[in-house]
């Protein structure tokens, strides 16, 4: 069950979108999990900054800028279009990438920031990182999210499709299979925030001052929070 906090949120957010969007086709009750998911993470995001765990200025910046995704994720919504949120989604992975990167190799931001996809896949298949089968199973989907969403990019519009039918493609309802991979996305980032940053990080949770144990221990569900809150989690 959803915590209440994220239940305002998302409902404040439904009731704001509908009333600034009113011919929106996206049917927000379909999408309650990607909306949930999405100020979980913005949650955990902000819990993170504000702890002062994290001393790498780098990685506070790309955590700054994956909120930031997130966000037009949630501002572009009610005009749902797949080429738009293919485009931010693939942002939000290479982000996930270069935190990646910064944590586990010695590189600048410069040196990591200019990087094109290709080259932090490479770079991250080539460490230790991802030599440990419990990272490589999270560390593959991350990699496949990237394609699946280049896919959408490269595949949207058949080639005899007229301006009319191009337009009225861009603000389109989300089909079943689209609601179960935005579903699907959204989950594998909160995951990556909750479990695999904190871990790989080195960041131990219980050293979070308790306002950014509260904003977390708010937003997630008990079981979760357990494993959040275990030294072994991952």
């Amino acid at each position: 069950m959803t915590k209440r906090k994220i239940k305002l949120y998302v409902q404040e957010y439904i009731d704001y979108s509908k009333k600034n969007n009113p011919f929106s086709n996206v049917n927000y009750d379909s999408n309650i999990i990607f909306l949930n998911n999405c100020f979980i993470s913005l949650e955990i995001i902000d819990a993170y900054i504000n702890s002062e765990l994290i001393d790498n200025q780098y990685v506070i910046k790309l955590l700054k800028g994956f909120q930031e995704n997130i966000l037009l994720l949630l501002h572009i919504f009610p005009k749902y279009n797949s080429l738009i949120f293919s485009t931010i989604k693939r942002n939000i992975i290479e982000t996930i990438l270069r935190i990646l990167i910064t944590i586990n190799m010695d590189l600048n931001e410069k040196q990591i920031s200019s990087m094109r996809f290709v080259n932090l896949k490479d770079l991250i298949k080539k460490n230790k990182i991802y030599k440990l089968s419990s990272n490589k199973k999270y560390i593959d989907s991350y990699f496949q999210l990237f394609a699946d969403n280049s896919n959408v990019l490269h595949n949207n519009f058949s080639k005899d499709s007229n301006t009319i039918t191009k337009l009225s493609s861009l603000n389109n309802s989300l089909r079943k299979d689209e609601i179960k991979s935005l579903n699907y996305f959204s989950n594998c980032i909160k995951h990556f925030l909750l479990f695999f940053l904190p871990n790989k990080f080195h960041i131990n949770v219980r050293e979070l001052p308790m306002s950014s144990i509260k904003m977390i221990q708010d937003s997630i569900e008990e079981n979760e929070f357990n494993n959040f809150f275990s030294p072994t989690s991952n």
